[in-house]
């Protein structure tokens, strides 16, 4: 914990770490040393009382133009100037919870913003000071914008001939009067012996499925794009809103009601009340789709899917509580070693035991994702103040538990 010299104090045990350190040194040396130690955060420090008053700031915060200097003469009561600091302190000063955000200077410069509260003083009538630790990621934003506006534009680019491929195979199934599944086994030859239909219904069909394919990796690609934005600040997401977290999971299976047939899969809803999540009515829908279409995805055919949601109590931290969501299903499981990167961009669990869950699935058609659908839950989950974690046993299946704060 660090303050200015004007507001110094004795060393007591109160001051924990900085003053074990100090040991006997005069206030004055200690007003040095602190100055010292702060100069050497890899990010800009500022400290304000209760009231907003800005109680130390070092040079970096103070040459952002977010806070005035303390220690002015001709600022008895230094302000924190950047409006969208004031709001947040305002947040944490009301339940005491840290929050982070990036904020934008006026120069175009991003900060990205770590506000919380510092532990009481000595003394009942203590103030509580609160820390407001600045880092400077212009440059991290700048490159993490133009990756994430490559992969958009790549994919939106992709969207067109992706379609067109997929309309032309479909357009030469039916030609060859093929439905269902393309069999090479039921090759018929024209009367010339030159063409065999059934071979090229097989190979169109096999077309088809890989375009299809093709378009759900760019349609992931896009909709990681959006959870990664809105997760980053980089654009403006919705308010968190009261959402019916029963109606959204219909709408999810519903949603996934075609992949679930053609495995003879029996999605099932179960709901204790009427849960409703505080949170981004479009990220809410997006998980729940997700995480029911993963489950339908390696599932043997004719094993069930449940959905189930409740609310809970978070251990008294908030009187609301929190919306479960589970979903759960009697697939191939996932391995330990697996486990811990299921969440990441791109990554399958391993392909040979994929394989083997496709071929006792019989859904060629289904699996084989994009490595995609984890990774935008978890980025939708977190940005909602959200937690997601996941139970499994190879062989057995999985369950994906999610929460959102209750409405």
């Amino acid at each position: 914990m660090f303050f200015s010299r004007s507001r110094r104090r004795q060393p007591t045990a109160d001051r924990g770490a900085v003053a074990s350190v100090f040991g006997d040194v005069s206030p004055r040396r200690q007003g040095a040393l602190t100055d010292s130690l702060v100069s050497m955060l890899p990010v800009a420090l500022v400290v304000v009382g209760a009231d907003g008053t800005v109680v130390s700031a070092d040079r970096r915060a103070v040459g952002f133009g977010v806070a005035e200097p303390a220690g002015d003469p001709s600022l008895p009561r230094p302000r924190l100037l950047d409006a969208e600091l004031r709001d947040l302190l305002a947040l944490v000063r009301a339940d005491g919870q840290r929050r982070e955000r990036d904020v934008e200077l006026p120069d175009g410069r991003l900060l990205h913003a770590t506000v919380g509260q510092l532990e009481p003083g000595e003394g009942s009538g203590s103030s509580p000071l609160f820390a407001i630790l600045l880092d400077d990621v212009t440059g991290r934003r700048l490159a993490d914008r133009r990756q994430r506006e490559f992969v958009t534009n790549v994919s939106h680019e992709l969207k067109t001939p992706t379609g067109a491929i997929s309309l032309l195979a479909e357009t030469i199934v039916d030609a060859t009067g093929g439905s269902g599944a393309p069999d090479m086994t039921d090759g018929t030859e024209t009367a010339d012996g030159n063409i065999d239909i059934g071979a090229v219904r097989y190979f169109a069909g096999r077309i088809l499925a890989e375009s299809r394919r093709l378009a759900d990796i760019v349609g992931s690609l896009i909709e990681l794009g959006h959870a990664n934005a809105a997760a980053n600040g980089t654009v403006a997401g919705r308010a968190p809103e009261p959402v019916d977290v029963v109606a959204a999971a219909d709408e999810a299976i519903g949603a996934t009601a075609a992949a679930a047939q053609a495995k003879d899969i029996a999605v099932t809803l179960f709901a204790d009340g009427h849960p409703t999540a505080l949170a981004d009515p479009a990220a809410v829908a997006v998980v729940l789709k997700n995480l029911v279409e993963n489950a339908i995805r390696y599932s043997p055919p004719g094993s069930p899917v449940r959905v189930a949601l409740s609310t809970e109590s978070d251990g008294g931290n908030d009187s609301r509580g929190r919306v479960v969501i589970r979903v759960i299903d009697e697939g191939i499981g996932i391995s330990p070693a697996d486990r811990q990167h299921i969440f990441e961009r791109f990554f399958r669990a391993d392909r040979s035991r994929a394989r083997d869950g496709a071929d006792a699935a019989g859904s060629a058609g289904m699996t084989g994702g994009s490595g995609l659908g984890l990774a935008i839950v978890k980025r939708y989950v977190e940005h909602n103040h959200g937690t997601i974690k996941v139970w499994s046993r190879e062989h057995h299946g999985s369950t994906f538990t999610v929460t959102f704060p209750a409405a």
